[in-house]
């Protein structure tokens, strides 16, 4: 669950909603409608992510749940699937000793935030983050992409100079 909210970008309600035929095994996709936006997202699944799918499903998911159409699914009886990852995310973010900071959110925001960090790291177009997050405008965007807004605040360059004439080096700069 959390690899789907770290890697993809997901949204609690669209893991928590995720349908075995939302999953393209043959093509390695996850083919689904946002729950929040209704917009259809076409996002690959990534070795690491359908492996951790695997896993769970092998592993973790409770043999008497075959029949239910949602991959994530409650441990005991009725077995049907998760309403929210909130504590899931919460204890493990706990676990891996993540301290708020400023009061943001402790749930899957955190995994979307991050995503959107390592995009932004990797210059990725802010088109393609607005696409990858399933938002319907870039003004969506606002509250993950102020991140970018902080890394040019630690750029080392001196911009104090820029409009002033200055000497440097035995040149007139104006």
């Amino acid at each position: 669950m959390m690899r789907l909210a770290l890697r993809l970008g997901l949204r609690d309600s669209d893991i928590c909603g995720l349908r075995f035929s939302q999953i393209d095994w043959m093509n390695e996709q996850i083919i689904l409608e946002q729950k929040k936006t209704d917009v259809r997202l076409c996002l690959p699944l990534l070795e690491d992510v359908g492996n951790a799918i695997v896993d769970y499903i092998m592993n973790e998911r409770p043999e008497a749940a075959k029949d239910c159409p949602f991959v994530f699914v409650r441990k005991q009886a009725p077995y049907k699937k998760l309403e929210t990852m909130y504590m899931i995310c919460s204890r493990l973010l706990d676990l891996a000793q993540v301290k708020t900071v400023n009061g943001h959110r402790r749930g899957v925001h955190v995994c979307r935030y991050t995503l959107t960090h390592k995009l932004l790291l990797k210059k990725v177009p802010h088109q393609l983050i607005t696409d990858v997050l399933g938002h319907v405008s870039k003004e969506s965007d606002k509250p993950y992409l102020s991140m970018e807004e902080q890394m040019l605040r630690e750029c080392p360059l001196d911009f104090s100079l820029i409009g002033q004439k200055y000497w440097e080096e035995g040149v007139y700069h104006a």
